[in-house]
């Protein structure tokens, strides 16, 4: 999404109307437009009209965000390309470091801090960055032994010394270096205290007493660097606080007691300045009825007013509330009196913010969400673990073990670092013994998993899951099928779901482990059921052991080499399989199967698509030499061909830098192919005789070869002239992460079963491809991968490199591995454990690597945003606010159910986004390849650029349609909302109630008093009415 639709450009419109235009500004405005309506995007073009406000500058954009996740999704997104300098992820106390050159291009700065790193630094040493700059400050002023060591705190030596080389050069903003000097030195006890503990910091010998006091007297350093870096923002400024109900106890107006968290953020976004202004990002800026005690929402609309506004709106608002919450709980409930005290509310608060929704534009109002709710039986081995939990948490003087049992199967395997686990492990042998049978079943059989045998699944969600989430061959499935199949999807592909992924979401942290690790363990199960190594036995070795099954499963792989051992350094040691690499242009032109299909207005049968591009192939092949004569047909042909009949345009791809980027990654220990394609451009009468099967080969490749797909789609997506070999490029890595994704051992099962009758793997593969329909899919992928790559590139190029790492990287996440481990140890050897292999579904949480944790994060939420697996995706509630998961799930699982409306719409949220899979089914069944028919589609036209186009035409009047609401075609698709419910449970009495209460939290939100409120009107106000009095701060139309 590069620009903003309709209703984004009105709010973007009205926000800075409020906050620039207007004789009495709004210095603070909040959008809080519902959960996935692109409240990023409206905040850049308001950060883009800013700027056209200060065009000589200089001007500061501070993004300020909960998490380092959220700010590698977003900053890059803000940054307006005529806006100067990249964005930078910081703290409060560097901003000294970022000071600017006396050029133009940092006439504007993009900064995103968090509230914990920026705010919170009264206690802690902070970052050795923090110290080190305090250091190069401090240190001509204060030189006493040992105020260095003071500062490295417990940093090693060599990393100190190399931040403290780091920061030696760097140009310093003179205004906060002279602050923050200052300030220090003018403070006596301060300087005093750094002097006692300078001398104390050379003892080796550290106790507590001293290392606490260093912590605090560094903690303090931070902070004055801090405030000096507040005072040095520019005069225009434009603060961005995402999400600001995360941390609202920092907004408060700074009394007599505030922290100096509060002051520094207040410090920051403080009002009436002539050129800064504050504007918040929340879809749920208040507290429900219901939510946790300790939220950090606003209790009612009067407090956020307050903050906004000042005292005399938040007074007015008060009243106006007051007055429409007395006329909903009249006995004599008058129409005219709730909408008028409603419009009196409404007029105060849409001073200072705005409001856009979906259930305001859907039929029925219903959000397109469908419910699928079912009540699960409970069988008598379910029961069995409950009893059975409950005496060992007797026994050992734990907590009600009830919810671990409803949110997992044999959950002692899955509780890592939870109390219960650990008071069970602190049992005797003797103990342990003698509640060995109530163990058994909260425990899975490490023999049955090491055989790879089915197991009884004793927990009715879990069994509700696989049941749902895998119907009979999804095994099967290495991607999602497309929305708008080019051809007809046969052999694995031809029922294959379109709802075939997940997101599951559950309170607590074992759930998401459960979920992966026996879901996965049932995929590899079913595949291992069918499975016959292809290899021979060696002679004597016998019947493959049984209970090795599951280590033995590890082996399948690797067959996609595409070097032959032995002839490491041999030219031209790369086989056939090279031909899945290759990204040919004119085969891609020749076999290009959409072309096809709009041709036939409907999707081809893959034999009569590939007898179609046989006659294309047949006669482009007349212009190349025939190979030598003699000799066995020689296998280079595959990939060769493609090349030849590229000509002098593959020359230049490969006379270029590095064309085939990072060859040797550890997957392929092979030489550079690049040497022999080069060799065989110049020399191609070296080809022996050709292959009898050529053209069908280069038929089937052109309609479904990884490389080849992925060029037409590149090509398609960004059609920028100049630029083939960087589309080459991409082409050939995409195609690189495909060779991985066929190696990995599943995938190699899967795809030997698939096509038994054909002898050759790589063959095998590319029919995989082609039956599940590879060029559609990366059609569709790369359509949605450049919206989101369009905000923050750097150019055509960029972007194109860009779209192809992402879909490397989907294609090459690793698997994760859940330890099954049990309670016993072996003598010396410690506990014993299984490790379950984790990669149709993954559990969603940090997995730190050297940078921090934040990479493996995206990599994690970049394959499931993917077609590729991970097909299901478990994570907490906790800390998903503002990430998106929607371009290939329309399906969330509430595996717990959630508190409050907020949090079900939060939940439902990060799926319910821009251009989500449930709008493409649709916008696909309403238009299909009979609308692209005639509409001059060629090779280089995007499908589904022109497809939202035509549903565009079709609603003009609805201004979330077609992108995030779209309900065309005959059965329309929507967002499933599954909830899996225990029969008798608590639960299955809550979900009623909650779901009155959707439809009535609108009408009451920030209401005072408004569980009372709540009580007294939720049997007696029907839907209708609720929508109808419902508070609307959708901003009318465009104020320039």
């Amino acid at each position: 999404m590069s620009e903003p639709t309709r209703f984004q450009q009105a709010t973007a419109d009205y926000a800075v109307s409020r906050l620039w235009r207007d004789r009495a500004p709004a210095y603070r405005f909040l959008v809080a437009d519902e959960v996935g309506l692109g409240k990023t995007i409206v905040a850049r073009e308001i950060i883009r009209q800013t700027l056209t406000r200060f065009p000589e500058g200089p001007v500061d954009i501070i993004y300020v965000c909960s998490s380092q996740a959220i700010a590698s999704q977003n900053l890059d997104k803000l940054v307006i390309d005529a806006g100067g300098a990249s964005a930078r992820a910081t703290r409060l106390s560097l901003l000294a470091i970022n000071t600017r050159s006396e050029g133009d291009e940092d006439r504007v700065r993009y900064y995103a801090i968090t509230p914990d790193t920026s705010f919170n630094l009264t206690r802690g040493a902070g970052s050795m960055r923090e110290r080190a700059l305090i250091h190069r400050l401090l240190r001509s002023r204060l030189r006493p032994a040992g105020f260095e060591d003071l500062l490295r705190e417990r940093a090693g030596r060599k990393s100190w010394d190399d931040h403290v080389t780091d920061l030696a050069d760097v140009r310093l903003d003179p205004r906060i270096t002279e602050a923050f000097v200052g300030a220090v030195l003018s403070d006596d006890a301060l300087v005093a205290e750094i002097r006692r503990l300078a001398a104390l910091a050379l003892d080796e010998a550290t106790p507590l007493a001293f290392r606490r006091a260093r912590s605090g007297v560094i903690g303090r350093l931070r902070a004055l660097l801090a405030r000096a870096g507040v005072d040095a923002v520019a005069p225009a400024c434009l603060i961005v606080v995402d999400e600001f109900q995360r941390y609202a106890d920092l907004l408060a107006a700074p009394t007599q007691g505030s922290s100096l968290a509060q002051e520094l953020a207040m410090g920051l976004m403080r009002a009436g300045d002539p050129g800064r202004r504050v504007l918040l990002l929340s879809a749920t800026p208040y507290r429900m009825p219901g939510a946790a005690v300790g939220g950090q929402t606003y209790d009612n609309f009067v407090d956020l007013i307050r903050f906004l506004a000042g005292d005399a709106p938040a007074k007015a608002l008060d009243d106006a509330l007051g007055e429409f919450a007395a006329a909903l709980r009249s006995p004599e409930r008058s129409s005219d009196r709730i909408t008028a005290a409603r419009d009196r509310a409404a007029g105060i608060l849409k001073r200072v913010m705005s409001r856009t929704e979906r259930v305001s534009w859907t039929q029925g109002g219903a959000s397109m969400v469908e419910e699928v709710i079912s009540y699960l039986d409970v069988e008598p081995g379910d029961l069995a673990g409950a009893v059975a939990a409950r005496r060992i948490a007797r026994s050992v003087k734990a907590h009600d073990p009830t919810e671990y049992w409803k949110s997992a199967p044999f959950f002692l395997d899955f509780m890592r670092d939870y109390q219960f686990r650990r008071s069970v492990m602190a049992t005797s042998r003797v103990e342990r013994r003698r509640i060995a049978a109530d163990l058994k079943p909260l425990l899975m059989q490490q023999g049955d998993l090491r055989g790879l045998q089915a197991t009884p699944i004793p927990n009715a969600r879990m069994r509700a899951l696989i049941a749902d989430a895998l119907p009979k061959g999804v095994e099967n499935l290495l991607w999602a099928p497309p929305s708008l199949p080019y051809l007809q999807p046969s052999g694995v592909f031809a029922d294959a779901p379109a709802d075939l992924k997940r997101l599951v979401f559950s309170e607590w942290r074992l759930a998401p482990d459960a979920i992966s690790a026996l879901v996965s363990y049932e995929v590899e199960r079913r595949l291992a059921e069918r499975w016959k190594p292809k290899r021979r036995r060696r002679a004597g070795a016998g019947r493959p052991d049984p209970r090795r099954a599951h280590a033995d499963f590890a082996k399948p792989g690797e067959l996609l080499r595409l070097h032959r051992p032995g002839r490491a350094g041999a030219t031209d040691s790369h086989p056939a399989a090279l031909a899945l690499l290759v990204p040919g242009v004119r085969l891609a032109e020749l076999g290009d199967p959409l072309s096809l299909a709009t041709t036939n207005g409907g999707p081809v049968l893959a034999a009569a698509a590939e007898a179609a591009v046989r006659r294309q192939i047949v006669g482009a092949l007349k212009d190349l030499p025939k190979g030598r004569p003699e000799g066995h047909p020689d296998e280079r042909w595959y990939w060769a061909a493609p090349l030849l009949l590229d000509g002098a345009d593959a020359r230049t791809w490969l006379a270029g830098k590095n064309p085939l980027g990072a060859w040797h990654d550890g997957r392929d220990q092979g030489p550079d192919p690049a040497r022999a394609m080069r060799l065989i451009l110049a020399h191609p009468e070296r080809l022996g005789p050709r292959p009898k099967d050529l053209v069908k080969v280069l038929a089937q490749m052109a309609l479904a070869g990884p490389a080849v797909c992925a060029l037409r789609a590149l090509s398609r997506t960004f059609p920028v002239v100049g630029l083939e070999p960087a589309v080459r490029s991409a082409a050939f890595k995409v195609a690189r992460g495909f060779q991985t994704l066929f190696n990995q051992n599943d995938a190699t099962v899967v795809v030997q079963l698939a096509y038994p009758r054909i002898s050759t793997y790589w063959l095998q593969a590319l029919a995989y491809a082609r039956d599940g329909n590879l060029q559609a899919v990366l059609d569709e992928h790369f359509h949605l991968l450049s919206d989101a790559i369009s905000l923050d590139s750097k150019g055509p190029a960029d972007r194109i490199r860009r779209a192809g790492e992402a879909v490397y990287g989907a294609l090459t996440l690793r698997r994760a591995t859940v330890q099954v481990s049990g309670l016993e140890r072996r003598r010396g050897s410690g506990i014993q454990s299984v490790g379950l292999r984790c990669r149709h579904a993954l559990r969603f949480a940090e997995i730190k690597d050297a940078t921090g944790g934040v990479s493996r994060l995206d990599a994690v939420r970049g394959a499931f945003n993917s077609p590729f697996r991970p097909f299901i995706l478990a994570s907490t509630t906790v800390g998903q606010e503002g990430l998106d998961f929607h371009p290939w799930c329309h399906a969330v699982v509430h595996w717990n159910l959630p508190r409050t409306p907020v949090e079900l719409e939060q939940r439902e949220g990060r799926v319910h986004r821009y251009k989500g899979q449930a709008v493409r089914l649709n916008v696909a069944a309403a238009f299909g390849l009979e609308g692209l028919s005639g509409r001059g589609m060629n090779g280089l036209i995007d499908p589904w650029r022109r497809l939202f186009e035509l549903a565009a035409e079709a609603e003009p009047d609805n201004e979330l349609a077609p992108s995030w609401v779209f309900e065309g075609g005959d059965a329309p698709r929507r967002v499933k909302r599954i909830v899996p419910l225990m029969a008798f449970s608590r639960e299955a009495d809550a979900w009623p109630h909650l779901t009155r209460r959707l439809g009535l939290y609108r009408l009451v939100m920030g209401l005072p008093r408004h569980q009372d409120l709540f009580a007294a009107i939720e049997d007696t106000v029907t839907p209708e009415e609720a929508r109808d009095w419902a508070i609307d701060l959708r901003p009318k139309g465009r104020r320039r």
